[in-house]
Formats: C-alpha cells, sequence, structure tokens
C-alpha cells in the first residue's frame, strides 16, 4: 500500500474540513428495505472508513467499496452479514465514539479529545487538555508530576489503540521530534516510551532527529508552517519496511506529524497511522479563535 505525498498534498489538507467524532445517535447501520438486499454503512469521515477495513475487512465482513456521501459522510453496502457481524459492527461503533477522526494525508488519524469541551475555545478544558497542560514543563526542567502527567496521557493513549483495534497490525512507535534539537524533556517521546512498553511494539523514536532549531509550530502561521520545519528533520533509514504509530502529544494543523510521516515513507517505511493526545479547537488556534466548521456539518 503507497502513502507517498507530497508537501503540496500536505499544504492542500489545511483547505477542507477537518476533524469529526461519532456521537451519539448516529445512525451507521441501515436495514435493507427488501428482503435478500444488502445491508447500509455509513461512517462520519475519512478515517473512520480505514478504521472500518483495518478491523472488519481482513477479517470477515466485505462490502462493495466505500461511497462518498453528504457533508464529507461515506457509506457503502455488506455483502452477506449475518446477526453475529452486525453486532460486532455496532459494538465497534460504540468504541470508537468520542475520538476526534482527522482528516490529513494519513490513512487513519484520530485524537483522543479536543483541548477543551466540544472544541470551543470558549469552554473549560477537557481531562485530556488538562494532563497534557500538567505534562509540560514549558521552560522549566521536569519534575515528578510532569512524568506522572505523561504515564496518565500514555495510558489514555494505551485504553484507546485497544478498544479502536484498527492500529493493531502497526509494529513501531515514533514520536514527532520536539522543535529544539537539544531539548531533553520531550512530551511525545515520553509518551510514545510508555506505549511501546504497554502495548509491546519497537519505540524507533530516536530515528527521527531535529537538526536544526525552529519556531514552534504553534506560535506561526498557517501558510508559513511547513517551510518553518522544512529540512529541520531527519530520519534514519532502520524505519525501512516498519509500520510506524506516529505519536504527538498536541495536533494543531498537522504539519509536523505529516511533514515527519512523509520523511519515514522516503525512508521506506512501510505504513504509518497517526496519533495524537489533544486536537486544538481549530487548525491555528494562534491565529483565529473560529472552531472549524467542518466539526458540526
Amino acid at each position: 500500500m503507497s502513502q507517498l505525498f507530497t508537501h503540496e498534498k500536505i499544504q492542500a489538507m489545511l483547505a477542507t474540513p477537518r476533524r469529526r467524532r461519532i456521537e451519539p445517535g448516529w445512525d451507521g447501520l441501515r436495514e435493507p428495505s427488501k428482503e435478500g438486499a444488502d445491508w447500509l454503512l455509513r461512517v462520519p469521515f475519512d478515517p473512520y472508513k480505514r478504521a472500518f477495513d483495518e478491523v472488519f475487512l481482513f477479517n470477515r465482513v466485505s462490502h462493495i467499496g466505500w461511497q462518498e456521501g453528504s457533508n464529507h459522510t461515506y457509506y457503502t453496502y455488506l455483502k452477506n452479514v449475518d446477526e453475529e457481524d452486525l453486532n460486532e459492527i455496532r459494538n465497534w461503533q460504540t468504541r470508537m465514539r468520542w475520538w476526534i477522526g482527522i482528516r490529513d494525508c494519513l490513512p487513519i488519524s484520530f485524537a483522543l479529545d479536543f483541548d477543551r469541551k466540544d472544541g470551543n475555545p470558549d469552554l473549560e478544558k477537557t481531562k485530556i487538555g488538562k494532563l497534557r497542560k500538567g505534562a509540560k514543563p514549558y521552560d522549566r526542567s521536569p519534575n515528578k508530576e510532569h512524568y506522572e502527567a505523561a504515564e496518565k496521557l500514555a495510558e489514555k493513549c494505551i485504553n484507546f489503540l485497544k478498544r479502536v483495534e484498527c492500529y493493531n497490525s502497526l509494529d513501531t512507535i515514533v514520536a514527532v521530534p520536539p522543535s529544539t534539537p537539544e531539548k531533553k524533556y520531550s512530551l511525545p517521546a515520553v509518551i510514545a516510551r510508555h506505549i511501546a512498553e504497554e502495548w509491546e511494539r519497537d519505540d524507533f523514536s530516536e530515528a527521527v532527529k531535529k537538526v536544526k532549531e525552529t519556531k514552534q509550530a504553534k506560535n506561526v502561521a498557517l501558510e508559513k508552517k511547513l517551510g518553518n520545519i522544512e529540512g529541520s528533520i531527519e530520519v534514519h533509514s532502520k524505519v525501512k519496511g516498519r509500520k510506524i504509530l506516529l505519536t504527538d502529544d498536541l495536533y494543531q494543523s498537522g504539519i509536523t506529524m505529516n511533514y515527519v510521516a512523509m520523511l519515514l515513507l522516503e525512508q521506506g517505511a512501510r505504513k504509518i497511522y497517526g496519533l495524537a493526545c489533544e486536537k486544538t479547537c481549530s487548525n491555528d488556534d494562534n491565529i483565529s479563535r473560529e472552531i472549524d466548521s467542518g466539526f458540526y456539518d
């Protein structure tokens, strides 16, 4: 499966609605209107298509192929499913609720939650948002409380990975590198290490090196984010053939995660899916406080 993408694709991904989740009451399965017809399955956004196929298509449930519906939804017709299959699909849809599906250049990309409730910058921080804030020492040296909060974030990630199942085929974890090469405490790296130990995967975060200091992505205007990090990261060829979970603590525009993914693929990585702890309310919170309209349509 080829996932190769370009600078142009990374920049273009910012132009469309970017995130959505399965809310309670989502009608994903529709019974056939007549006997012998196929069941209809609907998902609310791109990442859920691949997530479904990872869990079911390569198991026993087949379908005719995904078609785009209205408001960036997708649908397909299931072939020869029985009641056991339908119950498993319903249970999977329930497990997928509340996670934030993100449309970017990666086939599967999710965040655990927004930084603020309902993705609204005027509301209080979510539990994930509070944990991430507690795990960040910023310009100070990290202390016990920072590491404890980081471990709790990792536990939330592990719970997600075990529940949704669509990441099960991955064998390696890589953390997005920090903005400063000399930075000794990198929250994504701490989270990746805990995930690798508990989830029993290889941690290849050291294969991705920041070789040139850049401005923090959150402090750079959207149209300049990609140019800000170009040429600042190097990836070792040891990632060749690996199926990688790429992790970060914060997903704003997604430019950094997708740029790192592009470099990993150029070095021969076989497959890359993304997971972030926290999604900001918009794709460019440092410039605009508007909520991304794609979440509510």
